[in-house]
């Protein structure tokens, strides 16, 4: 079982933040980042857990400035809404599941023509990652990165977003 070692299970390549010995990495990191700033939002005392978040993931930045009162009145987000987090409990338990597998639906989908086979994709000239096109899906992967693509390769995850928007292959 790999619960408690350190690893981070979000993304093996990078560092478990509640992990021993990236406290005071931790609270070093985001005393640096909000030196410059003046929020209207609580920041949360260094090493104290934030709402809503697993162990080993940083989401200090997100939640104080999600949480800040222009960008919510940007997003038109209504005040008497909570304040935003990453993993909130109140979505979670209010969420309602349509279906409770989708096996069947990839399967269906498989059953189309490939239309690519197994290849490597680019991003400026490096393997971004693999990719095999179906007649109505794409499956492709991200070398390099966690669960959350846009937050660990936020290139490639625009490339294969335009790709995907434009309709056009990921070579």
């Amino acid at each position: 079982m790999i619960q408690g070692v350190g690893l981070n299970i979000y993304n093996l390549y990078a560092p478990c933040w509640g992990a021993t010995g990236y406290q005071e990495r931790y609270a070093a990191d985001m005393s640096n980042l909000y030196r410059q700033y003046q929020f209207n939002v609580a920041v949360p005392p260094p090493g104290a857990p934030i709402p809503g978040v697993p162990k080993c993931i940083n989401a200090t930045a997100m939640y104080v400035w999600l949480n800040q009162n222009n960008v919510r009145q940007a997003l038109h987000i209504p005040g008497f809404l909570p304040n935003w987090e990453l993993c909130s409990t109140q979505v979670t338990s209010q969420y309602q599941r349509q279906y409770m597998d989708m096996a069947p639906f990839y399967q269906e989908l498989l059953q189309s023509n490939v239309m690519t086979t197994y290849q490597p994709w680019y991003y400026q000239r490096q393997v971004a990652g693999f990719f095999k096109e179906y007649e109505q899906i794409t499956f492709l992967t991200v070398k390099g990165s966690g669960h959350m693509v846009p937050q660990y390769r936020p290139a490639q995850a625009l490339k294969m977003f335009e790709c995907f928007l434009k309709n056009t292959t990921y070579l």
